[in-house]
């Protein structure tokens, strides 16, 4: 905000060389700057916005680590997403808070979140540019990992239904009779 100026300068127009990324289904909509030569495109934009306007409205009322940490991985995940032109370690962020946030939830959550890591790498060495064979591969692959951080899958099926799941709440509990107890005895 103190340097609207360069800020919207990296957003909008911030020059990549095509030659040295790889392309994406979004390369079209960068503005061309000079041959050979896009801006960053304004989708750099909408994701910095959607990302924003995401993390305020469900972390609006509970921020707790995990949730936050979560929106920040979503974050990352849509600035790739709606990224022009990719370079590898764009995508760093995105495995590096799944694979802590899949941990703290099961192992089982863990693996999936390594194993969906693992073919993200194997995607991400690739000697071509050509977008048809790696990006929707590529992007599924973050979504796995997302996946392996969101709510069980019975969370997910309440959300679809429209109804909230609560929590348990515990029910009455039993006590037995109070006896008065004289001063240094023991009730046993």
């Amino acid at each position: 905000m103190a340097e609207t100026h360069r800020t919207l300068f990296v957003l909008l127009r911030q020059p990549v060389e095509t030659r040295y990324n790889s392309l994406t289904p979004l390369t079209r909509f960068a503005p061309v700057i000079a041959p050979g030569l896009h801006g960053g495109g304004p989708t750099r934009l909408l994701a910095t916005v959607l990302g924003a306007a995401l993390a305020v409205r469900v972390c609006h009322r509970r921020h707790d680590l995990d949730r936050v940490l979560a929106m920040a991985a979503v974050a990352f995940f849509l600035r790739v997403l709606f990224e022009t032109e990719l370079n590898w370690y764009y995508l760093w962020p995105v495995p590096a808070l799944c694979l802590l946030l899949s941990l703290r939830r099961s192992p089982f959550r863990f693996g999936l979140c390594t194993a969906a890591l693992v073919v993200s790498m194997l995607l991400g060495d690739r000697r071509v540019h050509d977008i048809v064979l790696w990006w929707p591969a590529l992007m599924a692959t973050l979504v796995v990992m997302l996946a392996s951080i969101g709510p069980s899958p019975r969370r997910w099926a309440a959300l679809a239904v429209g109804r909230r799941e609560r929590p348990d709440v515990a029910g009455p509990v039993e006590c037995e009779a109070m006896v008065p107890v004289a001063a240094g005895l023991r009730r046993e």
